[in-house]
C-alpha cells in the first residue's frame, strides 16, 4: 500500500482545483460494469490535491473484510456493491458512502462533505450514503446487528439520504 501521508489531518476546508487520479475512475469502471471489486476506498490526498484509490476489496470479499478495511479515524469515500435477496431474487446496489467517523478531524470531515459533490460526479448510478459508524452503514444495508445475514428491505426508501 502506497504512502498518503497527506491523507490525514488537515486545516483545508476546500480544496482548489481538486483533481482526480486516474485510476479512481477506472477502479469505478471496473466495478460497475464487470463487478471485479466488491468495494473501493478512495480518499483525498492533501499534497497531491487529488483524490486517490486507498484500497480495493476483491468481489469476493465479505462485509466483515469491508468493514474492517475502514479507518476508524480517517475520512473516506467508498463505493460498495450491496448484494442482497428480495422475492426470491439476488439483487445488488451499489452505495457511494461518505465514511466521516465520529473520531475524524473535525476539518477533514468538512473538506470530505464539501468535496463530496464532485467526487460525486464520476461515480453514476450509486445511492449516495453518510455514516460515521459501523451500525450506520449496516442500518443502511438492512443487516441485522446481531447477524451478517441480508434482509432485503421493503422499499429503496432506506437508501436515501
Amino acid at each position: 500500500m502506497a504512502d498518503y501521508s497527506g491523507a490525514g489531518r488537515t486545516d483545508a476546508l476546500h480544496i482548489e482545483n481538486l483533481g482526480v487520479d486516474d485510476e479512481c475512475e477506472k477502479s469505478f469502471k471496473e466495478l460497475k460494469m464487470k463487478r471485479k471489486y466488491r468495494y473501493i476506498s478512495y480518499g483525498i490526498d492533501v499534497k497531491s490535491k487529488l483524490v486517490k484509490v486507498f484500497d480495493k476489496g476483491d468481489h469476493a470479499e465479505s462485509f466483515d473484510n469491508f468493514i474492517n478495511s475502514l479507518p476508524p479515524a480517517q475520512c473516506r469515500y467508498v463505493v460498495y456493491d450491496h448484494e442482497f435477496m428480495k422475492d426470491g431474487r439476488k439483487q445488488d446496489k451499489l452505495l457511494f458512502i461518505t465514511w466521516c467517523p465520529r473520531s475524524a478531524d473535525t476539518n477533514t470531515k468538512m473538506l470530505y462533505a464539501t468535496e463530496r459533490p464532485r467526487v460525486a460526479e464520476w461515480i453514476v448510478g450509486a445511492f449516495q450514503v453518510n455514516a460515521d459508524s459501523v451500525g450506520e452503514i449496516k442500518d443502511y444495508l438492512g443487516l441485522d446487528a446481531g447477524s451478517d445475514e441480508d434482509i432485503a428491505p421493503d422499499d429503496d426508501a432506506w437508501l436515501s439520504d
